[in-house]
């Protein structure tokens, strides 16, 4: 083959590479993943940082395995940067990068609208055809003193109420109850709390639902094995009767 063949050969090769990344539909997939799976019931558990939150992502999947409920897991989304000690994080839920800032202070990127678009997609996906939804994403903090629930589409009522199922279904859970002794639940607007979920709220999935509960899990909840397989199956007995208390029943098909 000639030089002049075989140029024109790995052009159009370098060609068709870029036509063919340019296509594909999981582009997004290069920075993480994003796991979603069907199930029953008008709640949908996410972990959009299923990595950055440390173990998140197990915590909401065993809890949509126990109550059959639809879920979405997104892992990775994170980079380490020479001289930054916290790694850099694709938000997932909301169209923006960077973690642990103001809302004004995150970056608006094109990667970051691309991943947040599948996520938004699969979230929607899930939801579509049931009523009333709720919508729950799975955080974890590094306070140890507090749950925190930032809300959308839940009054005080509701923030009471659910107070009140977290408490009732710990204490029913006798010794894996206690584990969790001294940690309360701040629900708003029924308590004062630190993490507000202001970004997502303004133009992350949970602005574009109806309903929907943050939770912040502290690290006691998190980091053993012991607390995080009882964080699920707390977490797995409280929403469902939340659901059913305050939402009513789950109706399909509309």
């Amino acid at each position: 083959m000639s030089l002049r063949l075989l140029a024109k050969f790995l052009f159009l090769l370098l060609l068709a590479a870029g036509g063919l990344a340019q296509a594909s539909p999981a582009g997004w997939g290069q920075w993480g993943k994003i796991e979603s799976l069907p199930g029953k019931g008008c709640v949908v558990l996410s972990a959009p940082h299923g990595t950055f939150d440390q173990h998140t992502d197990e915590i909401a999947r065993e809890a949509a395995r126990r109550t059959g409920f639809a879920t979405v897991i997104a892992t990775g989304f994170i980079e380490r940067h020479p001289f930054e000690t916290r790694p850099h994080r694709i938000n997932v839920n909301r169209p923006t990068e960077g973690a642990r800032k103001n809302y004004s202070e995150e970056s608006h990127t094109e990667r970051a609208r691309t991943v947040f678009a599948e996520y938004a997609r699969r979230v929607h996906s899930q939801l579509r055809g049931r009523s009333p939804v709720l919508y729950v994403e799975v955080h974890g903090y590094s306070w140890d003193t507090a749950v925190e629930v930032a809300v959308k589409g839940i009054g005080r009522e509701d923030a009471l109420a659910l107070k009140r199922i977290w408490e009732e279904e710990r204490r029913a859970g006798g010794e894996e109850g206690r584990l969790f002794e001294g940690i309360q639940i701040r629900v708003e607007p029924a308590d004062a709390i630190r993490y507000r979920a202001t970004a997502s709220k303004r133009v992350g999935v949970i602005s574009q639902v109806e309903r929907a509960l943050h939770f912040e899990l502290p690290r006691r909840m998190r980091f053993e094995n012991a607390p995080r397989a009882a964080a699920a199956r707390l977490l797995a007995r409280v929403l469902p009767r939340f659901h059913a208390e305050r939402l009513g029943a789950c109706r399909t098909g509309g």
